[in-house]
Protein backbone atom coordinates (compact mmCIF):
# COMPACT_ATOMS: atom_id res chain seq x y z
CA UNK A 1 0.00 0.00 0.00
CA UNK A 2 1.08 3.57 -0.61
CA UNK A 3 -0.36 6.67 1.05
CA UNK A 4 -2.56 8.83 -1.20
CA UNK A 5 -1.24 12.08 0.28
CA UNK A 6 2.35 10.88 -0.24
CA UNK A 7 1.54 10.27 -3.91
CA UNK A 8 0.24 13.83 -4.22
CA UNK A 9 3.24 15.36 -2.45
CA UNK A 10 5.79 13.40 -4.51
CA UNK A 11 3.81 13.76 -7.76
CA UNK A 12 3.54 9.99 -8.14
CA UNK A 13 0.90 9.31 -10.81
CA UNK A 14 -2.06 7.14 -9.82
CA UNK A 15 -4.54 5.23 -11.95
CA UNK A 16 -8.09 4.16 -11.15
CA UNK A 17 -8.61 0.48 -10.39
CA UNK A 18 -11.49 -1.47 -11.94
CA UNK A 19 -13.38 -2.19 -8.71
CA UNK A 20 -13.20 -0.20 -5.48
CA UNK A 21 -11.88 -2.24 -2.55
CA UNK A 22 -13.52 -1.75 0.86
CA UNK A 23 -11.10 -1.28 3.76
CA UNK A 24 -11.85 -2.57 7.25
CA UNK A 25 -10.19 -1.94 10.59
CA UNK A 26 -9.03 -4.69 12.93
CA UNK A 27 -12.38 -4.48 14.74
CA UNK A 28 -14.14 -5.10 11.39
CA UNK A 29 -15.60 -1.60 11.13
CA UNK A 30 -15.34 0.28 7.84
CA UNK A 31 -12.20 2.41 7.67
CA UNK A 32 -12.94 6.15 7.70
CA UNK A 33 -10.47 6.64 4.83
CA UNK A 34 -12.99 5.02 2.50
CA UNK A 35 -12.55 2.49 -0.26
CA UNK A 36 -9.36 2.02 -2.26
CA UNK A 37 -9.97 3.36 -5.76
CA UNK A 38 -6.43 4.07 -7.08
CA UNK A 39 -3.11 2.35 -7.65
CA UNK A 40 0.40 3.63 -8.31
CA UNK A 41 2.92 1.89 -10.56
CA UNK A 42 6.49 2.80 -9.74
CA UNK A 43 10.04 1.67 -9.23
CA UNK A 44 10.94 1.07 -5.61
CA UNK A 45 14.61 1.23 -4.68
CA UNK A 46 15.89 0.04 -1.32
CA UNK A 47 19.50 1.13 -0.80
CA UNK A 48 22.06 0.28 1.87
CA UNK A 49 24.97 2.32 3.26
CA UNK A 50 27.31 0.94 0.61
CA UNK A 51 24.88 2.17 -2.07
CA UNK A 52 24.05 -1.35 -3.22
CA UNK A 53 20.38 -1.52 -3.97
CA UNK A 54 17.35 -3.65 -4.70
CA UNK A 55 15.13 -2.34 -7.52
CA UNK A 56 11.63 -3.55 -8.08
CA UNK A 57 8.62 -2.67 -10.20
CA UNK A 58 5.69 -2.22 -7.82
CA UNK A 59 1.97 -1.86 -8.25
CA UNK A 60 0.76 -0.39 -4.97
CA UNK A 61 -2.82 0.29 -3.96
CA UNK A 62 -3.24 3.91 -2.84
CA UNK A 63 -5.01 4.38 0.50
CA UNK A 64 -5.10 6.76 3.46
CA UNK A 65 -2.35 5.27 5.64
CA UNK A 66 -2.51 7.67 8.55
CA UNK A 67 0.99 9.08 8.31
CA UNK A 68 2.86 6.06 6.92
CA UNK A 69 4.24 6.41 3.38
CA UNK A 70 4.28 2.74 2.39
CA UNK A 71 3.16 -0.47 4.07
CA UNK A 72 4.46 -3.74 2.70
CA UNK A 73 2.33 -6.84 3.06
CA UNK A 74 2.89 -10.48 3.85
CA UNK A 75 2.60 -11.39 0.16
CA UNK A 76 5.61 -9.16 -0.63
CA UNK A 77 7.60 -10.55 2.29
CA UNK A 78 6.74 -14.11 1.25
CA UNK A 79 7.75 -13.51 -2.38
CA UNK A 80 11.13 -12.01 -1.43
CA UNK A 81 11.84 -14.36 1.49
CA UNK A 82 14.18 -11.84 3.08
CA UNK A 83 16.91 -12.81 5.48
CA UNK A 84 16.29 -10.51 8.44
CA UNK A 85 18.88 -9.81 11.13
CA UNK A 86 16.97 -8.13 13.95
CA UNK A 87 20.12 -7.54 16.05
CA UNK A 88 21.87 -5.60 13.26
CA UNK A 89 18.65 -4.07 11.88
CA UNK A 90 19.47 -5.42 8.44
CA UNK A 91 17.87 -7.44 5.68
CA UNK A 92 19.24 -9.30 2.71
CA UNK A 93 17.48 -9.93 -0.58
CA UNK A 94 18.70 -13.41 -1.47
CA UNK A 95 16.14 -14.41 -4.12
CA UNK A 96 15.79 -11.22 -6.15
CA UNK A 97 18.63 -11.43 -8.67
CA UNK A 98 16.33 -12.77 -11.39
CA UNK A 99 12.92 -11.56 -10.16
CA UNK A 100 13.18 -7.84 -9.61
CA UNK A 101 14.02 -6.37 -12.98
CA UNK A 102 13.35 -2.74 -13.83
CA UNK A 103 11.76 -1.02 -16.79
CA UNK A 104 9.53 1.73 -15.34
CA UNK A 105 10.54 5.30 -14.54
CA UNK A 106 12.15 5.78 -11.16
CA UNK A 107 10.55 7.56 -8.22
CA UNK A 108 12.77 8.18 -5.22
CA UNK A 109 11.07 7.17 -1.99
Amino acid sequence: LIDKQFCLEKKIPVQKINRPIPVFNVDRTANEGGKIIDKACLLMRIMNKEEDYHNEQCKLLAANLGGENIIIGMDWLHEHNLQINWVKNSLMFLTCATKCLVSWPEFTI
